[in-house]
């Protein structure tokens, strides 16, 4: 399989795949969290500030429209996840 990376427009060239899970995998979202949790520690780790995410927990995940009105999410600051020294999400 081969990939590519576009970032600010511009896409990379064309590289081998070698390592992955298959799409519909029961472990692909955990492994996904951990690869993501270890992103955000690298990238955010000495920073003082963090993300804001915007959530409604009310099952229409998809629609994004249903985000906009304020008083039906939440607002969830996303550094507050993440422990002191493992940087892995707390359970």
């Amino acid at each position: 399989m081969k990939g590519t990376v576009i970032f600010d427009g511009l896409a990379s060239a064309e590289f081998n795949i070698r390592s992955g899970v298959k799409q519909g995998c029961i472990s692909a979202p955990t492994l996904f969290g951990i690869f993501f949790a270890v992103m955000l520690k690298n990238a955010f780790g000495p920073a003082t500030e963090g993300i804001y995410l915007r959530t409604r927990t009310d099952g229409k995940l998809f629609n994004l429209s249903r985000l906009i009105p304020k008083t039906k999410t939440q607002l969830k600051f996303l550094r507050d996840f993440f422990g002191k020294t493992s940087g892995l999400p707390l359970a």
